[in-house]
Parts: C-alpha cells; structure tokens; sequence
C-alpha cells in the first residue's frame, strides 16, 4: 500500500516539480506561464506559476506525512531521533504481576493477568506477600506460573530488596529441570545457570555490582538465551536444553529477599 502510494506521488510530483522549474527559469518575472502537452505530459495551455507552488508544497506535506507514518519512517525516527520503539508499543503481554493485593503468608494468589502462583519441588515451600511485593515465607523451591508460550518471550522481574541470593527461573518443567539467571553475594555474583534431570550445571557467570532495585530479564529466541541486569546484557548463550519448558517464576535461596513487578511478553508482534 505505501509503496503504491510513493509510486503515485512520484509520477504527480514529476513533472510539477519540471514545471516549477521552467517556471522559475523562463517565466520568473511573470505570474503566469505558457505549457504545452509535449512539455509536461498533459495539456496546459496555461498554468498559474503560484499554483504551481502552492501543489509543490502539498505534495511535499504528504510526501513528509506518509514518511513518518508508514513503517520505514517509524524506524528511521526511533534510529535517528531517538524515538520510542514501536515494537515495545507492540509488545503483547501475557503474564504481569505488580502483587499490588492483600497481604498473605500462605500463597501469592493469581497474577493481575490471572494466572496462578504455585510452587514446584516438594511443594512444602511458602510464598507469601507483605506490602504490595512478593517473598518467600519459607522452604527454597521456586514460585511458578504456567504459560504456553516457550519461545520468542522476555521474563523479567524487579528486586526491591537483594537478600544474597536471588533467581529467576525459566523454561521449568519440574522441579528437577529449569533454567536460572540468579545474582549472588558470594563467588561469581551473576550467573546462569541450568539443572537438567536434577544435574546442576553452571553455564556461565561473571562478576559485577549487585544492589537493591535490581531488575533481572531473560529474554528468549530458539534456543539463543539473552540474560540482562538492570537493561545491561551480561549473557547470551545458546542452548537447546529444556527448550520446551513451560514454568516460569522466582525464588530466594536466602531469606529476606522481596519481588516485584513480575512480567513475561512476547517479543514478536
């Protein structure tokens, strides 16, 4: 459709912009001009040299508005000036949580989007939530929802308050298979890790600043794993295991950690 439209105004603008010019050139101390057929494409015995303009500035407004709404404009804007993403804008939401609810020591409830919290492993762990953010009362399992989607999505959860030892989980699929992207107080802070068939294995890690208000995001692409600290890339992997893992969610080895702001969208349109 855009295209067709450039091609439409193309073949207008032509010769408007031809005739502009042999007006300014032969006629620019006249206020009328003289065309012909063979000049310009179509019959014109005369033609207004302020008309002439006042298309030619038309046509370059529409040509300026398609630009800037058709999908090519949209890119060149957020490349160039820094616009908003229209993807971002785009992004389909499928789990969100801000645990903005009653306070509770016995279960995290359902999520804004309504999916329901549980716990995978022995099922003797506790999550609970204390003021409008998500903890765990007690045990060391992980709090799960469960999604369909396993590919071409982003996880990504807020840590108010960094207790030593705090992950995401995701592509779970019990509690003896899913993945981690957890930050740590001890050894290598950040790392990503993999349990397959009860077999833990670190993935890779490295070191850095781990506070408060630490923001954790995994974002998935086949079998490319891309993990973020606070919207700075520190891991991309690619691994297949667990590929269909259907679990996503958190967990607090320690004690005294807090989660917020729960999220999985998709990352195509």
């Amino acid at each position: 459709m855009e295209k067709s439209i450039i091609i439409i105004l193309c073949r207008i603008c032509v010769p408007i912009c031809r005739l502009h010019s042999r007006c300014r050139r032969v006629q620019i101390g006249s206020a009328r001009v003289t065309t012909t057929r063979q000049d310009f494409g179509w019959p014109l015995d005369t033609f207004p040299l302020q008309t002439c303009k006042l298309w030619l500035q038309i046509l370059r407004v529409l040509a300026l508005c398609l630009l800037v709404f058709s999908n090519c404009g949209k890119a060149i804007y957020r490349e160039e000036w820094g616009g908003v993403a229209d993807e971002q804008k785009k992004k389909r939401v499928i789990v969100s949580d801000s645990f903005n609810r009653a306070d509770s020591v016995t279960s995290l409830g359902s999520a804004d989007t309504g999916q329901v919290w549980g716990v995978a492993g022995t099922g003797t762990s506790v999550f609970g939530i204390l003021l409008g953010q998500a903890y765990e009362v007690s045990g060391t399992d992980y709090a799960f929802v469960w999604i369909a989607e396993t590919d071409q999505i982003a996880i990504q959860l807020e840590v108010p308050v960094f207790s030593g030892n705090c992950n995401l989980h995701f592509r779970g699929k019990d509690a003896n298979n899913f993945w981690i992207f957890a930050i740590d107080n001890v050894g290598d802070p950040i790392n990503l890790t993999k349990m397959v068939d009860g077999t833990l294995t670190f993935v890779t890690s490295t070191t850095g600043s781990v506070s408060n208000g630490a923001i954790l995001r995994v974002e998935l692409r086949g079998c490319n794993i891309i993990a973020l600290l606070n919207g700075t890339r520190v891991f991309n992997v690619t691994d297949c295991d667990i590929h269909g893992g259907n679990l996503y969610g958190f967990l607090d080895n320690n004690g005294g950690g807090r989660f917020d702001s729960f999220l999985i969208e998709s990352l195509s349109e």
